[in-house]
């Protein structure tokens, strides 16, 4: 593994100490060992999360490892090549997704009287949720066309 090429560190513009790296692992099949410099050079930088690129489907050790080191706080998505040659987002049958920050989820639950296990659910393993790497708990507002009543809001919670 070129420890040089790696991965590349990106942070949040409104928040620029939550970064996220993306790993592009050189083994056509990725296995343990590849984690385990992901996993120290995440700790290196106080990163807790992780997107990897790879070319096959992972080990299933490495699956393994990348679970179990969310007992330490970190977070690792694991996306295939070709999953990432189309934009889910920009498909004409997919709604907008509009991911909703945490103050944003507080007032809505407030102002209309819901409580989070009244809300329609989506799966963490969706591929919009993953797109915008959304955990449990985060709250999307989607906005459908619809001929009779224009634009239909509604919202779901990832779980």
């Amino acid at each position: 593994i070129n420890a040089e090429y790696m991965g590349l560190l990106h942070s949040k513009k409104a928040d620029p100490t939550d970064g996220i790296f993306v790993f592009f692992p050189e083994e056509v099949k990725m296995g343990v060992k590849p984690i385990r410099l992901f996993h120290d050079r995440m700790l290196s930088e106080k990163v807790k999360r992780a997107i990897v690129v790879t070319q096959q489907p992972p080990t299933a050790f490495a699956k393994q490892a990348m679970q179990a080191l969310t007992t330490q706080g970190l977070r690792f998505e694991q996306f295939g090549e070709n999953e990432l040659m189309v934009n889910v987002t920009k498909h004409e049958l997919v709604p907008t997704h509009i991911p909703l920050s945490d103050e944003e989820k507080k007032t809505f639950l407030k102002t209309e009287k819901y409580k989070e296990k009244d809300l329609p659910r989506i799966q963490q393993s969706d591929p919009v949720a993953c797109y915008f790497g959304m955990s449990k708990g985060q709250v999307f507002k989607i906005l459908r066309k619809s001929e009779t009543a224009g634009t239909y809001i509604t919202f779901r919670m990832v779980m």
